[in-house]
């Protein structure tokens, strides 16, 4: 070799080797890009050029005792011919890439990181103009990249935050300082979704802010689980409140339990004083276990009571003699001089058949 430069001794390690051609990948340590396979002597740019090819960027890896981490080299190679066209020999050309891949393939990771997070992103510029967004949002919106592209996030306005929330968000990025909020927004379909958001001015070298990231994370699906708790747990406390004292007669104790499961709501039972001493026991259960089916337990528990004489809370029937006390005036088990219609009109939509029912009702019908 005739030359061989500072910059291509750092590449790679070593300067001229006093070897043949066949020995140069053993002797200065080339791969092929894949880092682990001998590069083909007959295939180095520089042997290539000597035989009168031209070679352009070629890559080779180098790893040495001198390089033991290794360096990628981009290589292009000529032939060297005087003015009459005679070859002389190569002229080789190396450039270290080693930290532009290495650069490259951070910015490719962090690429796929954005592209494949489950979290929606959204960068602007400082006016707020969408410049990127990824899938996830593409995903939770029902908008395209390309529908929002040169839009602002106002395009999802809900209409559920006043002003004032936005202009302390506003406030705060143009202070360069980062944002964290939630909001509600609305999707292409017109529903609406919960967000909690965390919004990040991006700065230049000099400090100046060029860009703002949005990261958010979607919330309708755990409100809808903390709303659903909250109900659950409401329509348990209802239908708790529906369970009747323990009844005490005459040789019989009547008393239930209910042994509710998470979903609660539409369980019910009691048990009601008729004529003659009888006694009626209701179990129902209404399809759903919200606190709609709640609800209509309790509408229905007071649709039957309307109708029928029922035991005090101590456990006592007013209607029944023997539990009467001294000074206490005694109620017979339903009132001639009540009518029916008051009591039974709004909990029972058909009144004919509440009169006509198991549940008494007083007076004939009108």
């Amino acid at each position: 070799m005739l030359l061989f430069n500072q910059a291509i001794r750092r590449m790679l390690g070593m300067g001229p080797a006093d070897v043949p051609l066949k020995a140069w990948t053993d002797a200065y340590g080339l791969f092929l890009p894949d880092k682990v396979t001998p590069y083909p002597h007959d295939r180095l740019p520089l042997v290539r050029a000597i035989r009168g090819e031209e070679v352009i960027d070629a890559e080779i890896f180098v790893r040495n005792a001198t390089v033991p981490e290794g360096v990628l080299l981009i290589a292009s190679g000529r032939p060297w011919n005087d003015d009459a066209g005679v070859l002389h020999g190569g002229i080789a050309l190396f450039r270290d890439v080693t930290a532009e891949r290495q650069s490259r393939g951070a910015l490719e990771r962090l690429s796929n990181a954005v592209e494949q997070t489950a979290d929606h992103i959204v960068i602007t510029d400082t006016r707020g103009t969408i410049l990127y967004t990824n899938p996830a949002f593409e995903h939770l919106s029902g908008y395209t990249r390309d529908e929002v592209y040169g839009h602002t996030p106002r395009l999802l306005k809900s209409g559920k935050q006043d002003a004032s929330s936005y202009m302390e968000m506003w406030q705060t990025l143009l202070a360069g300082k980062v944002y964290r909020g939630s909001i509600v927004n609305r999707k292409q379909s017109g529903e609406l979704y919960s967000s909690r958001l965390t919004i990040t001015p991006m700065k230049d070298d000099s400090g100046s802010i060029t860009h703002f990231v949005s990261v958010g994370k979607d919330l309708t699906d755990r409100e809808t689980i903390e709303d659903r708790d909250i109900e659950m747990r409401l329509a348990g406390r209802v239908q708790k409140r529906l369970n009747p004292p323990i009844l005490r007669r005459e040789g019989l104790d009547v008393a239930g339990a209910t042994h509710p499961a998470k979903a609660t709501g539409g369980d019910y039972y009691d048990y009601l004083t008729m004529p003659g001493g009888r006694l009626g026991i209701v179990v129902a259960d209404v399809s759903g276990h919200d606190l709609g089916a709640a609800l209509i337990m309790v509408a229905t528990r007071a649709a039957l009571r309307s109708c029928a004489d029922i035991p005090d809370r101590s456990g006592r029937n007013p209607g029944s003699r023997e539990h009467d006390a001294p000074g206490r005036s005694r109620a017979g088990p339903l009132r001639d001089d009540v009518p029916c219609e008051p009591r039974c009109s709004r909990a029972v939509p058909d009144l004919q058949q509440c009169r006509a029912s198991a549940w008494p009702c007083a007076g004939p019908p009108r």
